[in-house]
């Protein structure tokens, strides 16, 4: 199994593989987006968005916008 911090190249192959509405929350600008691969496949991913708190000087939130992992790799 392989972990990488995805970038934009991994988009077509999520929409592919897990569905438009999965690739749709996708972040890369606004937060991050990580793979876990097998071979030419994608096991699984994680995508979080950051955004600033305007109530809270210097404070920031981070939170899960999607989380996909193929059946046949959950345990």
């Amino acid at each position: 199994m392989k972990y990488i911090r995805a970038d934009r190249s991994i988009v077509e192959k999520i929409e592919h593989d897990f569905g438009k509405e999965q690739a749709d929350y996708l972040h890369f600008d606004d937060g991050f987006t990580f793979a876990a691969s097998e071979g030419d496949n994608i096991a699984g991913f994680i995508s979080t968005h950051i955004g600033k708190l305007p109530y809270i000087e210097n404070t920031f939130e981070n939170y899960i916008d999607v989380i996909e992992v193929r059946p046949e790799y959950r345990g």
